[in-house]
């Protein structure tokens, strides 16, 4: 982003004060647009947005580490251990968390992995490549973007940069690097993610243009919201990734200060970007179908239970928008407000279609349908509207928020 030469004829302060002002407006909402573009616009802002960065953003950050399929390690940022000291250096240092085990007497316990644990989860961490294994995800605004709905905050699978395994379970790493990673990819996958859901919608356009009634205003008509939402899960989500993956790939060759990045999927996640195994990945493409499996799941797999398309709708953004104005009340009286039952809806039409897709079946089902959808798979429940009652019991966003790690990836 190039800040127009008009900036240069305004006195600095203006200038900087205008800045901030664009900054405020984005910076608890976009971090990639704030990090990736707003700190562009001048040296000052890009020293003052750094710095909100470490002492906002990067505490909410984690890092999930893999062993297997079954079991995995949880790093937060290390609160003894940041700030550190005004050195110029932007290496930060995260801890391992406590694991949670769910013994038979119903009682969680906390723990922190032994003497064998330890050399178990320091083989771990050397099994990582950057170009042949990435066995960590990156998530920032967990439970806090998209005002902690399901599905709305970051995760990929970028590299740490500067990365050194350290003893007593901690990690070091540039966050600023961390942060350059995670959300430059975001950006780029953010915009192509776009240009495939506008493209699959004027297919859609082109194949129903004969059945689509005459609509009074200007702009071409949106589909149906469960369209827009079988588009995106189906034909975006998991493309733009392949997109994003690829672009890594090209840019790793033309930098010679690192090894080329191989473009080579997991056999388990193919099917969710409809590529077919070949050769030696024809058995791994069997038994992850029956989920035999014992290695890690890739960005694609993970993607596919965490990441929700509902807030990728412009619908979500307009009914998140009006939740900010009128602080979170709803408006159903203002002509085209966003009815809450409207979102909820599309997370149940979200859980439907993943229910078809993996074949998994309901045993509530009645002639109302199940009486509750599980949205986070496993997070809370929201109970659907009794409609032979006609009440409206349970209409409350807060059913499908994300707890602490509750939406992370399990093998069902």
């Amino acid at each position: 982003m190039t800040p127009s030469a008009i900036w240069g004829a305004l006195p600095n302060d203006l200038t900087e004060y205008i800045f901030e002002l664009l900054v405020d407006a984005h910076f608890y909402t976009d971090p990639a647009y704030t990090w990736v573009s707003l700190r562009q616009l001048s040296s000052h802002q890009k020293r003052a947005i750094e710095h909100r960065f470490a002492s906002f953003w990067l505490p909410k950050v984690s890092i999930t580490l893999y062993s297997g399929a079954r079991h995995k390690y949880e790093y937060a940022i290390d609160d003894e251990a940041w700030p550190q000291n005004s050195d110029g250096n932007d290496h930060v240092v995260f801890r391992l968390q406590h694991q949670i085990h769910n013994p038979l007497l119903g009682i969680d316990q906390y723990s922190m992995p032994g003497r064998i644990g330890r050399k178990h989860l320091q083989d771990t961490w050397d099994q990582y490549d950057p170009v042949h294994l990435r066995n960590f995800t990156v998530r920032l605004g967990e439970g806090f973007l998209s005002a902690g709905c399901r599905g709305g905050y970051l995760v990929n699978d970028t590299d740490l940069p500067g990365l050194q395994v350290l003893p007593n379970n901690q990690i070091r790493f540039s966050w600023k690097g961390a942060m350059n990673e995670l959300l430059r990819e975001e950006m780029y996958m953010r915009k192509t993610g776009e240009r495939l859901f506008a493209d699959a919608c004027n297919e859609w356009r082109a194949e129903n243009a004969g059945r689509l009634l005459p609509v009074s205003g200007s702009g071409p008509r949106a589909p149906p919201l469960m369209m827009q939402l079988n588009i995106w899960r189906f034909h975006v989500q998991a493309a733009r990734r392949v997109a994003t993956l690829k672009h890594r790939v090209a840019k790793s060759q033309t930098d010679g200060s690192c090894r080329p990045l191989m473009l080579k999927f997991a056999a388990p996640s193919m099917m969710l970007h409809k590529q077919q195994p070949i050769g030696s990945d024809l058995r791994a493409w069997e038994l992850a179908r029956y989920n035999e499996r014992c290695q890690i799941p890739d960005i694609f797999e993970v993607v596919n239970v965490e990441e929700s398309a509902v807030p990728q709708l412009e619908i979500f953004q307009k009914w998140l928008h009006q939740s900010r104005e009128h602080d979170g009340g709803e408006r159903k009286e203002e002509t085209g407000a966003v009815d809450i039952d409207t979102i909820l809806d599309l997370y149940r039409g979200e859980y439907a279609l993943r229910c078809e897709t993996d074949g998994l079946e309901d045993s509530n089902d009645d002639e109302n349908g199940p009486s509750t959808v599980d949205l986070s798979w496993p997070v809370g429940h929201v109970s659907r509207r009794d409609r032979r009652r006609g009440t409206d019991q349970d209409k409350n966003i807060q059913a499908v928020m994300v707890g602490e790690h509750r939406a992370r990836w399990k093998l069902l």
